[in-house]
């Protein structure tokens, strides 16, 4: 009998397409359960090899500087890459309250331009054993520019109903990861 399966090189055990993996990746990656190793495909020759390091891709996105025009003038301004270490810009409020799930009641506020959410790591903590370790990826570039990534979760991640990689967030949204929901509150103070 002939099969058409992939085997591992090392332990010939039937290896196993992982998505999760693919999508960090950025190609095909099949993983073998019983030595625990990760391979791809060569494209030129279709002969497996091993995956040493699997890297997830929107860790690796390259900061840019970004011009726009201030408002009523024709000036650029420079609008600053979110980081960790800066603070919301000046005379913005941004904070999550949760709405239903193990948390419900508790009110997250943003205190930084770029903040994980998670189970177990990030700036902002949930106790919901469905959400991953770091799930969301919030980044704050200005009042009018607040983007909400997936970080290639386990159960994904919806906004208002509808399951995305990635988004612009708005003052009233929800977004519905695991079995808990975040309400949205942004505010623009003079």
């Amino acid at each position: 009998m002939i099969s058409n399966d992939l085997v591992c090189p090392k332990c010939e055990a039937v290896l196993r397409l992982s998505e999760r993996s693919s999508r960090k990746a950025g190609k095909l990656v099949y993983d073998c359960r019983e030595c625990e190793k990760h391979y791809s495909l060569q494209p030129s020759s279709s002969k497996l090899v091993e995956e040493k390091r699997l890297e997830d891709s929107g860790a690796a996105t390259e900061r840019v500087r970004v011009l726009r025009p201030a408002k009523g003038r024709e000036r650029l301004t420079e609008v600053r890459a979110p980081s960790a270490k800066h603070g919301l810009p000046e005379g913005l409020s941004v904070s999550f309250e949760i709405s239903d799930g193990p948390d419900r009641g508790r009110l997250l506020r943003v205190e930084h331009s770029r903040c994980v959410i998670g189970r177990e790591e990030g700036e902002l903590r949930i106790g919901d054993s469905l959400i991953s370790r770091r799930h969301l990826l919030v980044e704050i570039f200005d009042a009018d520019t607040i983007i909400l990534k997936d970080l290639s979760s386990t159960n994904g991640t919806f906004h208002n109903g509808r399951l995305i990689d990635h988004c612009k967030l708005q003052d009233g949204d929800e977004i519905r990861f695991g079995s808990t929901i975040l309400s949205v509150t942004i505010e623009k103070t003079a």
